[in-house]
């Protein structure tokens, strides 16, 4: 694909939507430069389909279909994470990282007072406890998630044998997974 296998690969995953990147990139790209200063990780964007992304002397840009991007997963060191889908993928394929995700104020104050669980990522859902922070809104900043990354690097070896336990938390010995994840969100 292009990218430097003698770096550390730090994915950015800005979102699948217009105004997902555009409320997300800069600031992701911003918190990468401050996390990697002294240019040790290459740098990747994750694009999705139909989103314009332009390529940069400090950021490649990949774009591919799902299993190429568990692939890269896969291959990753860290991860800047929005919201969603992308947090139980990164967290099957044992990428650490942060999850970010800044909407309008109205929307936010609507999913605020709608949602009863005590986390947005999907990967935090599953495990039933915040493995991965949480950066939303006003938290997220170019500042708190390059802190975010600093502090999953101090602490990446617990952060991945957590992922790597995962596998068994999603094939338990009895009983679905679906049926578990449906429970837990219905249980007040």
């Amino acid at each position: 694909y292009g990218l430097d296998p003698s770096k550390d690969w730090l994915l950015i995953f800005p979102g699948s939507r217009k105004e997902e990147v555009s409320r997300h990139l800069a600031i992701m790209t911003d918190a990468a430069e401050n996390f990697d200063s002294k240019n040790t990780y290459e740098k990747i964007i994750v694009r999705a389909e139909g989103i314009t992304i332009a390529e940069s002397n400090d950021f490649k840009v990949f774009s591919g279909d799902s299993k190429q991007i568990h692939e890269l997963m896969s291959y990753g060191s860290l991860g800047i994470l929005k919201s969603g889908t992308t947090t139980l993928e990164a967290g099957l394929m044992c990428l650490p990282g942060v999850i970010c995700y800044k909407t309008s104020s109205i929307t936010y104050l609507i999913a605020k007072n709608l949602n009863k669980l005590p986390y947005i990522g999907l990967i935090n859902i599953v495990l039933g406890k915040q493995l991965y922070q949480e950066l939303i809104q006003h938290d997220f900043t170019a500042e708190s998630i390059a802190d975010g990354l600093h502090s999953v690097l101090g602490n990446k070896e617990t952060f991945t044998e957590e992922l790597r336990n995962l596998r068994s938390l999603l094939h338990p010995p009895s009983g679905s997974t679906a049926r578990r994840v449906a429970n837990e969100l219905l249980a007040d």
